[in-house]
């Protein structure tokens, strides 16, 4: 087993039961524009989404925001690590950046990568003309928030540039990811675990605490690609770039920002991590014991709750003999009156 089942690995499942709610809220919704986010919007198959503009019955505008594609490969793997990757990083690259990928579980960050596939996609159900692709560039951190607010309609410099500024969603250390990755390497292959325990105890109690909380020293090295898959990323996002500058869709921002080089590790593999900071070890093991009472003391409630409807239950209305002084006011009320 390469990740947990059903995790961040996996394919995309839309059930209808909450698609269809989502769509009756946009139908009842007042509002004469209405935005759905979701990444997994742009990699729905081509059935989905005629069947997501039909539903909708509502002017479409699809925006698409794209990023320098060779500088998401270690995010990109850093994400499986929570649904319990074992694979490293350059053995990882090697399998989804190979011929043939785009199928299976590591086929998604080579179907993402295939940026013209995506826009023709949904241009062919909506039109190019409503099609909105935003570039994403540090040079120009506003443009992102400042397309919306016209997209939408609202007051320019509504949407702040940095949010609230938490780290909740910083990139792991080339240390942070090793030991990540080393635990879940050491963690034994069996059905019974249960997924939902998984989340609530390694995912949100001890990565998401690390990402949120943690600071990393000066002098943890980032997690960086090795340079061939840049340089394979590159010119496969060259050959992309090149496709969509002959849509006639809307483009805001530069194109080439999404294929120009990024920093890489000249090393195929990198060195081996055999030590890790005593803080990230005691921030992991805390929260993942703190997260463990929580469930357990989740567990007690549910228990108790269930114990007293089931006493409830068990429990049949008791025959009430009536009292003396009911007695005598039953029989006033019953007697006739002079």
């Amino acid at each position: 087993m390469h990740g947990w089942r059903g995790t961040l690995d996996d394919e995309p499942k839309q059930g209808d039961g909450p698609w269809d709610a989502l769509v009756d809220e946009v139908h009842k919704a007042s509002d004469s524009r209405v935005i759905l986010s979701h990444e997994y919007f742009a990699e729905l198959p081509d059935d989905r989404v005629r069947k997501f503009v039909a539903d909708l019955d509502r002017p479409v505008h699809v925006v698409f925001t794209l990023r320098n594609q060779a500088a998401l490969l270690s995010s990109s793997w850093q994400q499986t690590l929570k649904g319990g990757q074992r694979r490293t990083f350059p053995a990882w690259l090697r399998e989804s950046l190979g011929e043939g990928s785009s199928k299976g579980r590591l086929g998604r960050l080579w179907r993402r990568l295939q940026l013209a596939d995506l826009v023709e996609k949904w241009a062919e159900v909506v039109g190019p003309e409503n099609i909105t692709i935003v570039v994403v560039d540090k040079s120009d951190r506003q443009r992102l928030y400042r397309t919306f607010e016209q997209l939408l309609d609202l007051p320019e410099g509504l949407l702040p540039e940095d949010g609230d500024g938490q780290t909740s969603n910083r990139s792991m250390s080339a240390v942070e990811a090793a030991f990540f990755r080393r635990v879940n390497e050491s963690m034994a292959e069996t059905d019974e675990r249960s997924r939902d325990l998984f989340i609530k105890l390694y995912r949100r109690g001890a990565i998401n605490r690390v990402l949120a909380e943690r600071t990393p020293a000066a002098d943890e090295a980032r997690l960086l690609p090795p340079q061939w898959a840049v340089d394979r990323v590159v010119k496969l996002t060259q050959r992309q770039v090149e496709r969509i500058r002959k849509l006639p869709v809307n483009v805001v921002g530069v194109l080439d920002v999404l294929s120009t080089p990024v920093s890489a590790d000249p090393h195929d593999e990198p060195a081996e991590v055999t030590e890790v900071p005593i803080d990230l070890a005691a921030m992991v093991t805390s929260g993942m014991l703190e997260a463990a009472y929580g469930v357990e003391k989740e567990r007690q409630e549910t228990s108790r709750a269930r114990k007293v409807k089931k006493a409830l239950k068990s429990v049949k209305p008791a025959a009430v003999r009536p009292t003396d002084s009911v007695s005598r006011l039953k029989g006033a009320m019953g007697r006739k009156p002079r």
